[in-house]
């Protein structure tokens, strides 16, 4: 999952936004399958910030219940 982890935070602070929006929606699959690991990277990983602009980028199709904290 570290791995995992780091690939997914090189991403969403990538300098290009097509690499950054990208990879706001890739996190939310990871979130779909690892929802304990995934709570758990945007509370620690990531600047108020970033985790705001990941909050916002749900997939619809994914249908994912998720509080915005």
């Amino acid at each position: 999952m570290i791995y995992i982890e780091e690939w997914l935070k090189k991403g969403i602070t990538d300098a290009q936004t097509s690499v950054r929006e990208a990879m706001r929606k890739t996190f939310w699959y990871y979130y779909k399958c690892y929802p304990v690991q995934g709570k758990k990277f945007l509370q620690s990983q990531l600047s108020s910030q970033l985790r705001k602009a990941v909050e916002l980028s749900i997939p619809e199709r994914l249908e994912i219940d998720y509080q915005v904290t």
